[in-house]
């Protein structure tokens, strides 16, 4: 929790109430926990599900993709460069379209356990790329595919892959259009967000408030999670 606080709330929050910071919390869209040495993924009842769409823990050491599922709006997640050998509890996150596993030790790709709706999707130097037909059996079955590792998914590779296109080519010109600018808005907000200064963010947990500090104490896993009654949920999230 202290984290969540430090990374993503801006630093007047050192003078704002305990009710004020975990309504703060809750109303986070797009979360960054990147960089942090994180080895699990157990901060997920400190958030609200239905308002978090772009979540960051690139760089980190997580191994196991827990209390995912519950993310149903979740739009945008980057795990790449942590130690995951297995994609679980992510083909539930039906908004899902940009994914980024690269640099895991994934060696077995079960396509049940990613979600149809993926648009970009990210596996590069993982084992799994070693396998002579991976590209061919993803574009195959993640038909929503418009990008994978960096390379573009075009219409003709997806034909090779027995990708059955029956549209006219005026429908197909207009598709690629409309998933061309998708993908291109979803790179650019994470582009954005990525690159957002610290500035603005709290530098040290010292210049939280005492009783914050009191409240969730320094070992988080002990306490209770926060309850979500009075959370501020009705926010524009775009």
């Amino acid at each position: 929790m202290m984290l969540i606080i430090k990374r993503n709330l801006p630093r007047e929050a050192a003078e704002w109430s305990d009710k004020d910071v975990l309504d703060a919390v809750a109303k986070i869209s797009h979360l960054q926990l990147d960089g942090e040495s994180i080895d699990e993924i157990d901060f997920t009842q400190f958030i609200d599900e239905e308002i978090l769409t772009n979540l960051y823990l690139q760089n980190n050491k997580i191994k196991q993709l827990n209390h995912l599922d519950i993310l149903c709006n979740l739009q945008l997640l980057d795990l790449s460069n942590n130690e995951i050998e297995f994609v679980e509890n992510i083909s539930k996150l039906h908004q899902l379209v940009f994914l980024d596993l690269s640099n895991n030790f994934i060696s077995h790709v079960d396509i049940d356990e990613f979600p149809q709706s993926l648009m970009i999707l990210h596996l590069s130097g993982n084992p799994c790329c070693d396998n002579p037909d991976y590209r061919g059996r993803i574009i195959q079955d993640l038909q929503n595919l418009n990008e994978l590792d960096g390379q573009p998914v075009g219409k003709e590779e997806q034909q090779e892959c027995g990708f059955v296109i029956t549209r006219s080519d005026d429908s197909d010109e207009n598709d690629d259009a409309d998933k061309s600018t998708k993908v291109s808005n979803i790179l650019e907000k994470y582009t954005c967000t990525n690159k957002e200064s610290k500035d603005s963010r709290i530098d040290s947990l010292d210049q939280l408030p005492d009783k914050e500090l009191q409240l969730h104490g320094n070992n988080e896993t002990d306490q209770e999670a926060p309850t979500s009654q009075g959370f501020l949920n009705s926010i524009d999230t775009s």
